[in-house]
């Protein structure tokens, strides 16, 4: 119902526009706390034709004609905004349509299929407050999209082949398991006493990069350990997702794209493109002719592949499944993501919509699992 309100305050607005001898693509409506829709146009069209936004608001106020049928009770000017409120009969119509419909009120016919990725949180502790607000974010999205007619599937993607992780199944080897917690805290607390005992090492332990190159490899012992030390921190984590009614539809494992040799294959398309190099012996793509400056590496000197490729492996998976893809992704995944739909757009791959959120923090700083600085998901709730 309010789409079409906003349709007939658009075709007004356009008509005003062209009665007042103006132009423009963009007429500027937005949802106002003091009106039912506002436009802010007088502000666009100002530079281009060095009148004050006053005047020109004024001059398309004038030009203003509402139907006695519409949706659109009346139009009132406040310079430089134009304001449009709602008419009896559209409240009429809504409130009858509620009590007809009922709970099926606000389902819309849209058709396609979404692929939307949400939470995906390393499986290296419980899920802290900053985690959650990727959750509810994501499962609210969910739920109107749903409601709106499309065929939405939720996705987890567990990053299991990541630094963290490694550190996890060292720490597992060389640190006690409190069984007596719950199995998501118990893993944070192995992979926060692992990370003091490495800290001289920083990021360079060469028994934690031979246990990722391990893995990579598929060798069958540790790809076992791996998977233990991952379905146990998960185990909790569903827990907690659970306890705020949010459910995923799948969950993804990145290594699933190595295995496949999807990493590969993309890898080697990248190279085709002619826009990758070396450089200090890494695989490097070149999105600068983008407005990118930061090239973006896709396999290191060793030849293993990073976060990034699996995940362009991944997208172009849920690109082959989906009419839509959506990310949900914190503050940091700014530049990653722009780099991302670059390289995608490059190979001729669809592309996902991201949102981006901004960080929760403590009163000490950011959140970190690896240094156990975080408030817990279930310490909230609880």
């Amino acid at each position: 119902m309010f789409l079409k309100f906003k349709n007939e305050v658009s075709s007004v607005l356009a008509i005003a526009l062209e009665r007042a001898g103006f132009e423009t693509d963009d007429i500027g409506l937005n949802e106002s706390p003091h009106a039912d829709i506002a436009s802010s146009v007088a502000f666009k069209l100002a530079p281009k034709y060095r009148k004050s936004p006053k005047e020109i608001s004024k001059l398309i106020y004038e030009n203003i004609n509402i139907q006695p049928d519409s949706y659109i009770d009346r139009a009132e000017i406040t310079p430089p905004y134009i304001n449009f409120y709602v008419s009896r009969a559209f409240l009429n119509e809504t409130i009858l349509n509620v009590l007809l419909e009922r709970e099926d009120f606000g389902n819309l016919a849209n058709k396609g299929k979404v692929i939307l990725e949400h939470t995906s949180a390393n499986p290296d502790g419980p899920l802290h407050i900053g985690h959650i607000r990727n959750s509810v974010i994501g499962d609210t999205l969910a739920r109107i999209l749903k409601r709106a007619g499309f065929d939405v599937e939720t996705q987890y993607y567990i990053n299991d082949m990541g630094r963290q992780i490694a550190v996890v199944v060292w720490g597992l080897l060389n640190f006690k398991f409190d069984e007596t917690k719950k199995k998501d805290h118990a893993i944070a607390e192995v992979y926060i006493n692992a990370n003091k005992s490495l800290v001289d090492e920083k990021e360079h332990s060469p028994e934690v990069d031979g246990i990722m190159k391990k893995y990579e490899e598929g060798d069958p012992e540790t790809v076992k350990k791996f998977q233990d030390a991952i379905d146990t921190a998960m185990e909790g984590i569903k827990e907690s997702l659970l306890r705020m009614n949010i459910h995923h539809d799948k969950f993804i494992w990145e290594s699933m794209f190595v295995r496949s040799g999807d990493v590969n294959r993309i890898i080697e398309r990248i190279k085709g493109t002619g826009r990758a190099g070396i450089k200090d012996g890494a695989l490097m793509v070149d999105l600068k002719p983008e407005g990118i400056e930061k090239s973006l590496v896709i396999q290191r000197s060793d030849w293993t592949s990073l976060y990034t490729t699996r995940d362009l492996a991944y997208h172009e998976w849920k690109a082959a499944q989906s009419d839509r893809m959506i990310d949900i992704l914190g503050a940091d995944h700014k530049l990653i993501s722009s780099q991302l739909k670059c390289v995608l757009r490059i190979l001729g791959v669809k592309e996902p919509e991201i949102v981006i959120f901004e960080f929760v923090s403590l009163p000490e700083g950011s959140m970190s699992t690896r240094r156990g600085v975080f408030i817990s998901a279930d310490e909230l709730l609880d």
